[in-house]
């Protein structure tokens, strides 16, 4: 059996938490802990598979239980169960290693949806422990793995010379210490038309990345690694001087025609500058990764030879205004939007490389950035979904059709989004009075003020934000003033008279009351001990 904790300072959350994990999980499975510190106390004495947490909680708080869990390096998976206005904290946990999180008020499926994706996980960790054990006990399986290995610590300058010379013939490597070339050949999983992720399509990129080692086997000079499921790397240390690739050449470009007439595979292949020897395979490799990026000048499907790309012509910087796209998203016209990002495509299609790839990156990231900042503003709900995971997008990785299939696809998203929002004249106005909280709550903010600037009778706004919030207007204003206050508090610096003030209660006695009934401690019990 699984064991899971909860941890929550509110006794009717963390019990209602309680009694789905234990209809799930059985009565013997499932503890309970008002904070991080009592959390602790008792994962020294049992075995805790799972833990579902607060963030705000007096005496230790769920981001100090997380990251002492991260320190310890535990095992325990951790979700977290977070208020509207704590994404920068949910941020924070998620570095921590917080596998997921749950917006307050917490419902019935979300708790569902949680203990299965921790079951899902703890499940396929015991299998993965299972499979590697197994795995030890046959050395010509994993051979291939080691040898991947083997590569990663060559280009990470891990290998010294004579662990360089003790394993070759135990992987059988033809490299020697000798100049050398890697060669980086990268499936485009896009224009191959494995772009869904699904299992089956998973292992074709396995296989392919098989038959392609079965083939380059045959090349003379050349190691083969597989290094993920859609890039291999060939370390090529010839006998004769390491400048003519002539050969090598005709070589690729048989294997990328062999894969594209009977796999219908584009391959997009990097060659990298020659290196003195195998103890500089960092450079090398990069050289050969910074070569396929090239892909998005010139297009997917091809061979791209570092010492003929990045030379003098390319230095211009690459200029578009994203405005007019912005505009038509903001006017909800999708086609317009997705014409203008096609011209936008095409112009770097016809520039014939003499723009540099990193203004052209920086150009793509800054549109995408500017479509995000027009959702925030019209979908703030579902921007704090997905934001975060849509900034982390490398365009370094696309090629051109990548670029262009991507911001026509996110355009129109963008607009059904705000299309939805608009027709949802509660759900706007609730939004619009949050900003003005949000951004006022330092004044004398009351719900008639409130609703009279948004044209509504304070009786019919109070019942629509309730309905909306599950809360008061009065007590998410306190809500935004408390979480002002804590911070302020964390920060330092403030008397507990001035942070009142600041914050918009006039009354000091009042604060500390609310103070204590929203945090469950005095202001200054929350201030922490130096």
């Amino acid at each position: 059996m699984y064991h899971f904790l909860v941890v929550e300072d509110e006794k009717h959350v963390r019990d209602a938490v309680v009694s789905v994990l234990r209809e799930l999980n059985g009565e013997g499975g499932v503890y309970s802990a008002e904070n991080g510190l009592e959390a602790l106390r008792l994962m020294e004495s049992r075995e805790i598979h799972g833990v579902i947490t607060d963030i705000m909680m007096p005496i230790k708080d769920g981001i100090s239980l997380i990251k002492t869990l991260y320190k310890q390096r535990s095992r325990t998976l951790v979700a977290i169960l977070s208020g509207y206005d704590e994404f920068e904290y949910v941020q924070a946990a998620l570095s921590y290693g917080a596998m997921d999180y749950i917006l307050k008020p917490v419902e019935h499926s979300q708790i569902v949806k949680i203990y299965y994706k921790m079951l899902r996980q703890l499940k396929s960790r015991e299998s993965l422990e299972r499979e590697l054990a197994d795995t030890m006990n046959r050395l010509d399986e994993i051979r291939p793995y080691i040898r991947q290995r083997y590569y990663f610590d060559l280009i990470g300058g891990r290998i010294t010379e004579n662990a360089f010379e003790g394993i070759r013939p135990f992987l059988g490597l033809k490299m020697r210490n000798a100049p050398i070339r890697i060669i980086v050949l990268e499936i485009d999983e896009y224009e191959s038309g494995l772009t869904s992720g699904s299992n089956e399509e998973s292992l074709s990129l396995y296989t392919l990345t098989e038959i392609m080692e079965s083939l380059v086997a045959e090349y003379q000079d050349c190691d083969f690694f597989s290094l993920s499921s859609n890039m291999a790397a060939i370390v090529w240390c010839p006998w004769k001087d390491v400048q003519e690739t002539g050969q090598m050449v005709v070589r690729l470009e048989l294997l990328a025609s062999e894969l594209a007439e009977l796999y219908k595979v584009v391959l997009n292949i990097g060659i990298s500058e020659p290196v003195e020897s195998p103890f500089d395979a960092g450079r090398a490799d990069l050289s050969a990764r910074e070569a396929i990026h090239y892909k998005l000048l010139y297009g997917s499907g091809q061979i791209f030879a570092a010492e003929l790309l990045g030379n003098d012509n390319v230095d211009q910087e690459f200029q578009f205004d994203t405005n007019e796209i912005i505009e038509s998203i903001w006017l909800n016209k999708p086609e317009h939007a997705q014409l203008l990002i096609s011209n936008f495509v095409n112009r770097i299609r016809l520039s014939q490389g003499k723009y540099r790839l990193t203004s052209i990156w920086l150009l793509c990231q800054k549109l995408l950035i500017d479509c995000l900042m027009i959702l925030e503003r019209e979908c703030g709900d579902w921007f704090g979904q997905k934001g975060s995971r849509l900034l982390a997008t490398n365009f370094q990785n696309y090629s051109i059709d990548d670029v262009e299939q991507f911001f026509r696809q996110f355009v129109t998203e963008i607009c059904a989004q705000i299309g939805a929002s608009r027709k949802n004249d509660r759900k706007k106005t609730i939004h619009i009075a949050r900003q003005i909280i949000e951004g006022r709550y330092a004044t004398d903010l009351s719900i008639e003020k409130i609703a009279k600037e948004l044209h509504y009778s304070p009786n019919y706004f109070g019942q629509l934000f309730k309905a909306e919030t599950g809360m008061s207007v009065n007590e998410y204003i306190n809500q935004v003033r408390i979480q002002k206050a804590k911070r302020m508090l964390l920060e330092g610096g403030y008397r507990i008279g001035q942070i009142a003030e600041r914050v918009g209660f006039g009354d000091q006695q009042y604060f500390a009351r609310v103070f204590k009934k929203v945090v469950g401690c005095m202001p200054s019990e929350y201030i922490p001990q130096k």
